[in-house]
């Protein structure tokens, strides 16, 4: 027959990975979420296309699956920005860039 000390064992080991069981996903899935990208005031050149501008950023950090269709919204009144469906590694792939004031 088994030991108390065994069963308490066993009752931990059984407590532990059903709570982690309960854990959300890695933060590294491929769950997309929408993500606000603040890019700052809108340059003062006349030919600048926020739209174009917003798509080639997400081509470069994106992979498998179309800019257009991750696009949300391109914001172009009140600041230059965009939302987009992303992933949290494209998220930081962007986040990470240098090109944003």
């Amino acid at each position: 027959m088994a030991t108390s000390s065994t069963l308490r064992y066993i009752f931990l080991a059984v407590l532990v990975v059903a709570a982690c069981s309960t854990l959300p996903g890695s933060i590294y899935d491929d769950k997309k979420v929408v993500y606000i990208v603040y890019m700052g005031s809108l340059p003062d050149e006349i030919e600048y296309s926020p739209h174009s501008h917003h798509i080639s950023i997400l081509q470069e950090v994106i992979s498998g699956r179309s800019a257009s269709d991750s696009l949300v919204r391109s914001y172009k009144r009140s600041f230059n920005g965009f939302s987009a469906k992303l992933t949290f590694v494209e998220a930081a792939k962007i986040s990470g860039k240098c090109c944003f004031t």
